[in-house]
Protein backbone atom coordinates (compact mmCIF):
# COMPACT_ATOMS: atom_id res chain seq x y z
CA UNK A 1 0.00 0.00 0.00
CA UNK A 2 2.76 2.64 1.14
CA UNK A 3 4.62 1.76 -2.38
CA UNK A 4 2.15 1.29 -4.96
CA UNK A 5 -0.71 3.31 -3.83
CA UNK A 6 0.27 6.05 -0.70
CA UNK A 7 3.99 7.23 -2.12
CA UNK A 8 2.68 7.55 -5.62
CA UNK A 9 -0.40 9.77 -4.37
CA UNK A 10 1.29 11.57 -2.31
CA UNK A 11 3.91 12.63 -4.65
CA UNK A 12 1.49 13.74 -7.35
CA UNK A 13 0.45 15.77 -4.76
CA UNK A 14 3.10 17.45 -4.09
CA UNK A 15 4.06 17.50 -8.27
CA UNK A 16 0.49 19.53 -8.49
CA UNK A 17 2.07 22.43 -7.34
CA UNK A 18 5.24 22.35 -8.84
CA UNK A 19 6.25 24.31 -12.05
CA UNK A 20 8.25 22.06 -14.00
CA UNK A 21 8.28 21.66 -17.81
CA UNK A 22 10.53 18.30 -18.59
CA UNK A 23 11.80 20.87 -21.95
CA UNK A 24 13.14 23.20 -20.37
CA UNK A 25 16.68 23.38 -18.16
CA UNK A 26 15.10 25.29 -14.85
CA UNK A 27 14.55 22.71 -12.29
CA UNK A 28 11.01 22.50 -10.27
CA UNK A 29 10.12 25.52 -8.68
CA UNK A 30 7.06 25.81 -6.73
CA UNK A 31 4.07 27.55 -8.16
CA UNK A 32 0.99 27.44 -5.43
CA UNK A 33 -2.34 26.98 -7.11
CA UNK A 34 -0.96 28.10 -10.74
CA UNK A 35 -1.29 24.63 -12.07
CA UNK A 36 -5.03 24.34 -10.95
CA UNK A 37 -5.98 27.49 -11.69
CA UNK A 38 -4.74 27.31 -15.01
CA UNK A 39 -6.80 24.04 -15.90
CA UNK A 40 -9.40 25.71 -14.14
CA UNK A 41 -9.28 28.42 -16.85
CA UNK A 42 -8.15 25.92 -19.88
CA UNK A 43 -11.40 25.46 -22.16
CA UNK A 44 -9.76 21.85 -23.05
CA UNK A 45 -9.80 20.60 -19.60
CA UNK A 46 -13.76 21.46 -19.54
CA UNK A 47 -14.06 19.80 -22.61
CA UNK A 48 -12.38 16.84 -22.17
CA UNK A 49 -14.60 16.61 -18.18
CA UNK A 50 -17.36 16.72 -19.91
CA UNK A 51 -16.56 13.69 -22.59
CA UNK A 52 -15.59 12.00 -19.68
CA UNK A 53 -18.71 11.96 -18.13
CA UNK A 54 -20.66 11.73 -20.75
CA UNK A 55 -18.07 8.66 -21.33
CA UNK A 56 -18.88 7.46 -17.78
CA UNK A 57 -22.57 8.25 -17.64
CA UNK A 58 -23.94 5.80 -21.19
CA UNK A 59 -21.17 3.06 -20.29
CA UNK A 60 -21.89 2.85 -16.96
CA UNK A 61 -25.73 2.95 -17.29
CA UNK A 62 -25.78 0.80 -20.76
CA UNK A 63 -23.29 -2.14 -19.08
CA UNK A 64 -26.29 -2.36 -16.21
CA UNK A 65 -28.64 -2.67 -17.93
CA UNK A 66 -27.14 -5.08 -20.19
CA UNK A 67 -26.35 -6.71 -17.45
CA UNK A 68 -28.97 -7.13 -15.74
CA UNK A 69 -31.08 -8.33 -18.83
CA UNK A 70 -28.43 -11.04 -19.45
CA UNK A 71 -28.50 -11.82 -15.61
CA UNK A 72 -32.51 -12.29 -15.85
CA UNK A 73 -32.07 -14.51 -19.15
CA UNK A 74 -29.61 -17.02 -17.06
CA UNK A 75 -31.52 -17.15 -14.19
CA UNK A 76 -33.70 -19.61 -15.17
CA UNK A 77 -33.25 -23.33 -16.42
CA UNK A 78 -31.41 -23.54 -19.32
CA UNK A 79 -29.48 -26.04 -21.68
CA UNK A 80 -25.95 -25.31 -21.39
CA UNK A 81 -26.26 -22.70 -18.94
CA UNK A 82 -22.64 -22.82 -17.27
CA UNK A 83 -21.10 -23.48 -21.06
CA UNK A 84 -23.14 -20.35 -22.19
CA UNK A 85 -21.91 -18.26 -19.00
CA UNK A 86 -18.96 -19.07 -19.20
CA UNK A 87 -18.72 -17.79 -22.68
CA UNK A 88 -20.57 -14.47 -22.01
CA UNK A 89 -17.72 -13.80 -19.13
CA UNK A 90 -14.76 -14.26 -21.80
CA UNK A 91 -14.59 -10.20 -23.07
CA UNK A 92 -13.92 -9.47 -19.20
CA UNK A 93 -10.98 -11.75 -18.96
CA UNK A 94 -9.25 -10.49 -22.07
CA UNK A 95 -6.45 -7.81 -21.71
CA UNK A 96 -8.07 -4.19 -22.27
CA UNK A 97 -5.05 -3.14 -25.20
CA UNK A 98 -5.95 -6.63 -26.79
CA UNK A 99 -9.79 -5.50 -26.83
CA UNK A 100 -9.09 -2.08 -28.06
CA UNK A 101 -6.89 -3.55 -30.69
CA UNK A 102 -9.36 -6.04 -32.17
CA UNK A 103 -11.65 -3.74 -32.18
CA UNK A 104 -10.20 -1.00 -33.93
CA UNK A 105 -9.58 -4.08 -36.61
CA UNK A 106 -13.16 -4.38 -36.68
CA UNK A 107 -13.91 -0.70 -37.18
CA UNK A 108 -11.84 -0.47 -40.26
CA UNK A 109 -13.27 0.96 -43.03
CA UNK A 110 -11.58 -1.37 -45.59
CA UNK A 111 -10.88 -4.24 -43.53
CA UNK A 112 -12.83 -4.62 -40.80
CA UNK A 113 -15.86 -6.43 -40.36
CA UNK A 114 -18.15 -4.17 -39.33
CA UNK A 115 -18.31 -2.15 -42.42
CA UNK A 116 -18.55 -5.48 -44.17
CA UNK A 117 -21.56 -6.17 -42.76
CA UNK A 118 -22.80 -2.56 -43.41
CA UNK A 119 -21.52 -2.88 -47.17
CA UNK A 120 -23.28 -6.09 -47.68
CA UNK A 121 -26.36 -4.75 -45.93
CA UNK A 122 -26.52 -1.35 -48.13
CA UNK A 123 -24.62 1.01 -46.43
CA UNK A 124 -21.69 3.29 -47.09
CA UNK A 125 -18.42 2.74 -45.29
CA UNK A 126 -18.03 4.69 -42.16
CA UNK A 127 -14.66 5.43 -40.64
CA UNK A 128 -16.11 4.95 -37.25
CA UNK A 129 -12.58 5.77 -35.66
CA UNK A 130 -11.98 8.66 -38.05
CA UNK A 131 -14.82 11.08 -37.76
CA UNK A 132 -15.24 13.31 -35.06
CA UNK A 133 -18.99 12.41 -34.53
CA UNK A 134 -18.79 8.65 -34.30
CA UNK A 135 -14.83 8.15 -32.20
CA UNK A 136 -16.20 8.14 -28.69
CA UNK A 137 -19.32 6.29 -29.33
CA UNK A 138 -17.18 4.04 -30.97
CA UNK A 139 -14.89 3.48 -27.95
CA UNK A 140 -18.05 3.34 -25.32
CA UNK A 141 -19.62 0.20 -27.38
CA UNK A 142 -16.23 -1.31 -27.21
CA UNK A 143 -15.92 -0.42 -23.36
CA UNK A 144 -19.70 -1.87 -22.77
CA UNK A 145 -19.05 -4.88 -24.56
CA UNK A 146 -15.49 -5.87 -22.21
CA UNK A 147 -16.95 -4.73 -18.83
CA UNK A 148 -21.20 -5.98 -19.56
CA UNK A 149 -20.21 -9.38 -18.48
CA UNK A 150 -18.44 -7.43 -15.11
CA UNK A 151 -21.89 -6.43 -14.15
CA UNK A 152 -23.46 -9.74 -14.86
CA UNK A 153 -21.78 -11.90 -12.84
CA UNK A 154 -22.43 -9.35 -9.56
CA UNK A 155 -26.11 -9.21 -11.11
CA UNK A 156 -26.60 -12.93 -11.58
CA UNK A 157 -25.38 -13.83 -8.55
CA UNK A 158 -27.75 -11.26 -6.77
CA UNK A 159 -30.94 -12.52 -8.26
CA UNK A 160 -29.29 -15.96 -7.13
CA UNK A 161 -29.25 -15.37 -3.82
CA UNK A 162 -32.84 -13.95 -3.51
CA UNK A 163 -35.55 -15.75 -1.53
CA UNK A 164 -38.18 -17.33 -3.90
CA UNK A 165 -40.73 -17.31 -1.84
CA UNK A 166 -42.30 -13.70 -2.34
CA UNK A 167 -42.08 -14.58 -5.89
CA UNK A 168 -43.97 -17.57 -5.34
CA UNK A 169 -46.78 -15.44 -3.35
CA UNK A 170 -46.83 -13.00 -6.01
CA UNK A 171 -47.31 -15.44 -8.54
CA UNK A 172 -50.17 -16.67 -6.64
CA UNK A 173 -51.52 -13.78 -6.78
CA UNK A 174 -51.37 -13.43 -10.40
CA UNK A 175 -48.84 -10.89 -10.96
CA UNK A 176 -47.09 -10.54 -14.11
CA UNK A 177 -43.29 -11.24 -14.86
CA UNK A 178 -42.87 -7.02 -15.58
CA UNK A 179 -44.86 -6.38 -12.16
CA UNK A 180 -42.72 -9.11 -9.95
CA UNK A 181 -39.42 -7.64 -11.60
CA UNK A 182 -40.68 -3.76 -10.94
CA UNK A 183 -41.88 -4.05 -7.08
CA UNK A 184 -39.74 -7.17 -6.04
CA UNK A 185 -36.64 -7.83 -8.13
CA UNK A 186 -35.22 -4.02 -7.95
CA UNK A 187 -35.81 -3.27 -4.55
CA UNK A 188 -33.86 -6.42 -3.62
CA UNK A 189 -31.04 -6.17 -5.82
CA UNK A 190 -30.37 -2.12 -4.77
CA UNK A 191 -27.32 -3.54 -3.16
CA UNK A 192 -25.86 -5.53 -6.12
CA UNK A 193 -26.91 -2.76 -8.36
CA UNK A 194 -24.85 0.24 -6.43
CA UNK A 195 -21.68 -2.28 -5.97
CA UNK A 196 -21.58 -2.88 -9.78
CA UNK A 197 -22.44 1.01 -10.09
CA UNK A 198 -20.15 1.49 -8.12
CA UNK A 199 -17.07 -0.58 -9.88
CA UNK A 200 -18.05 0.55 -13.10
CA UNK A 201 -17.79 4.63 -12.44
CA UNK A 202 -14.76 4.09 -10.99
CA UNK A 203 -13.65 1.57 -14.14
CA UNK A 204 -14.90 3.95 -16.31
CA UNK A 205 -14.00 7.45 -15.65
CA UNK A 206 -10.11 5.84 -15.27
CA UNK A 207 -10.38 4.09 -18.46
CA UNK A 208 -7.22 5.26 -20.42
CA UNK A 209 -5.91 1.96 -22.41
CA UNK A 210 -8.47 1.23 -24.86
CA UNK A 211 -8.63 4.57 -25.67
CA UNK A 212 -5.19 5.07 -26.03
CA UNK A 213 -5.25 2.12 -28.33
CA UNK A 214 -8.08 2.79 -30.58
CA UNK A 215 -7.87 6.53 -30.84
CA UNK A 216 -5.17 8.15 -29.01
CA UNK A 217 -7.86 10.30 -27.53
CA UNK A 218 -8.75 11.81 -31.48
CA UNK A 219 -9.11 13.07 -34.32
CA UNK A 220 -8.58 15.96 -33.04
CA UNK A 221 -9.37 16.29 -29.28
CA UNK A 222 -12.96 14.60 -30.16
CA UNK A 223 -12.41 11.53 -27.99
CA UNK A 224 -10.11 13.11 -25.39
CA UNK A 225 -10.96 12.06 -22.08
CA UNK A 226 -9.64 13.66 -18.80
CA UNK A 227 -7.17 10.67 -18.23
CA UNK A 228 -5.94 11.32 -21.84
CA UNK A 229 -5.91 14.62 -21.43
CA UNK A 230 -3.32 14.54 -18.57
CA UNK A 231 -1.22 11.92 -20.17
CA UNK A 232 -1.09 14.42 -23.34
CA UNK A 233 -0.34 16.73 -20.69
CA UNK A 234 2.46 15.01 -19.18
CA UNK A 235 4.35 12.97 -22.09
CA UNK A 236 3.68 14.79 -25.13
CA UNK A 237 3.73 18.39 -23.57
CA UNK A 238 6.10 17.49 -20.59
CA UNK A 239 4.02 20.05 -18.09
CA UNK A 240 4.24 17.70 -15.27
CA UNK A 241 3.04 19.88 -12.43
CA UNK A 242 -0.29 20.51 -14.81
CA UNK A 243 -0.59 16.61 -15.49
CA UNK A 244 -0.05 15.72 -11.73
CA UNK A 245 -3.01 18.70 -10.60
CA UNK A 246 -5.19 16.70 -13.69
CA UNK A 247 -4.55 13.75 -12.24
CA UNK A 248 -5.41 15.13 -8.62
CA UNK A 249 -8.90 16.51 -9.96
CA UNK A 250 -9.49 13.04 -11.25
CA UNK A 251 -8.74 11.20 -7.98
CA UNK A 252 -11.15 14.10 -6.07
CA UNK A 253 -14.26 13.29 -8.69
CA UNK A 254 -13.69 9.53 -8.73
CA UNK A 255 -13.52 9.87 -4.70
CA UNK A 256 -16.98 11.91 -4.79
CA UNK A 257 -18.43 9.86 -6.88
CA UNK A 258 -17.90 6.87 -5.00
CA UNK A 259 -18.84 8.45 -1.38
CA UNK A 260 -21.90 9.27 -2.94
CA UNK A 261 -22.86 5.93 -4.26
CA UNK A 262 -22.02 3.86 -0.58
CA UNK A 263 -24.07 6.82 0.65
CA UNK A 264 -26.93 5.45 -1.34
CA UNK A 265 -25.64 1.90 -0.36
CA UNK A 266 -25.77 2.78 3.41
CA UNK A 267 -29.57 4.47 2.77
CA UNK A 268 -30.82 1.83 0.90
CA UNK A 269 -29.56 -1.31 3.51
CA UNK A 270 -30.89 1.22 6.47
CA UNK A 271 -34.45 1.10 4.83
CA UNK A 272 -34.35 -2.47 4.30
Amino acid sequence: MILLVIFPTVYTLGLSFVRWNLTEAQPPSFAGLANYLFLIGETRFWQALGRTLIFTGVSTGVTLTSGMALALLLNRPLPAKNLIRTLLIVPMVVTPVVVGLTWRFMYNPELGMINFVLNELGFETIAFLGKIGTSLASVMVTDIWQYTPFALLILLAGLESLPAEPFEAARIDGASSFRMFWTLTLPMMKGPILVATLFRVMFSFNTFDTIYVMTGGGPGRSSETLVMYAYRLGFEHWHMGESAAAALIMLVLVTVFSRVILKVARASRSEN
